[in-house]
């Protein structure tokens, strides 16, 4: 019979007291290269908890994720991380004082805080007055946290109708043409509204469903009188009466979806917007609208 031989390792004299729970570099392969078929190996040079242990025979078996354990007490992972099984290593704590708010992780090696002290001080908030008379987002300036004290004070607002009143809408004997003047006409079949108006900003629309025409002019200084002398009486020909301050639609004919549109615009002084929705007597109902003074 061939007496059976095992590789000794030496472990430098390591307490497993003491590395229990640490790395020991270089112990996965010492133990690796003294592996044999018989898994069985001689430690020696090694301690628990000061106490020399005389050299050893050990069996070594190979766990699921590929590290040994030796003599079902020592686990030695592929990493060099030894540990005693059943045995919980003693943590290592240190002292922490702050003096302010945060979140603070031990440093590596250091398992946790022990004693903590917390010294933050107490710093009284600068806050500062506010009054505002409009609505808004006000935010305090740099150095200050806050608003001790906010005064309001929105003025009302008065609420006016928008929508202008036409002196006259209907069908009548005159036009305005894309040219910028306003016609007498032979024909009683424009659909038209006359809008005294001031100075502002205003938009200019048809009621639905729209018939083939949208076309708007304004006349600074005149009124409704300057033009109801022709509203019912034809001409013997289509004339020009007015040329127009502002030509609201262009000169340019609006046809088709453009129809539907809303048109945006400013006069400057008071006057009159004539606005014609149909010149075949169909009854399109002209809207104004003031937006701002």
């Amino acid at each position: 019979m061939v007496p059976s031989t095992y590789k000794m390792v030496d472990l430098g004299g390591i307490d497993l007291a003491e590395v229990n729970g640490s790395v020991v570099p270089g112990i996965y392969n010492k133990v690796s290269s003294a592996m044999n078929s018989c898994r069985i190996a001689i430690f020696c040079n090694w301690k628990f908890a000061g106490i020399v242990i005389a050299p050893a025979h050990v069996l070594i078996s190979v766990d699921e994720t590929g590290g040994f354990l030796v003599n079902d007490l020592i686990a030695i992972s592929q990493d060099d991380a030894v540990k005693l099984i059943g045995v919980v290593p003693e943590p290592v704590v240190q002292e922490l004082s702050v003096t302010e708010n945060g979140e603070y992780l031990p440093p590596e090696g250091v398992d946790g805080f022990s004693p903590v002290n917390v010294n933050v001080p107490d710093i009284p908030p600068v806050v500062e007055e506010l009054s505002v008379t409009e609505n808004g987002v006000y935010v305090p300036e740099a150095g200050v946290d806050g608003f001790s004290r906010v005064s309001v004070d929105v003025p009302t607002p008065v609420v006016v109708n928008p929508y202008i009143v036409p002196a006259y809408e209907g069908l009548s004997y005159m036009y305005p043409a894309p040219n910028g003047y306003a016609y007498h006409s032979t024909g009683n079949n424009n659909y038209s509204g006359f809008f005294e108006v001031t100075q502002g900003k205003y938009v200019i629309f048809e009621g639905e469903p729209v018939s083939n025409r949208f076309r708007a002019l304004f006349f600074a200084g005149k009124a409704f009188s300057d033009f109801e002398q022709y509203l019912n009486t034809p001409a013997t020909s289509a004339t020009q009466i007015y040329q127009c301050t502002l030509n609201i639609t262009g000169a340019t004919e609006i046809e088709g979806d453009a129809l539907l549109k809303r048109i945006y615009f400013i006069v400057n002084e008071p006057g009159i917007v004539l606005f014609c929705t149909s010149n075949q007597s169909a009854t399109v109902k002209p809207f104004l609208f003031k937006i701002t003074t």
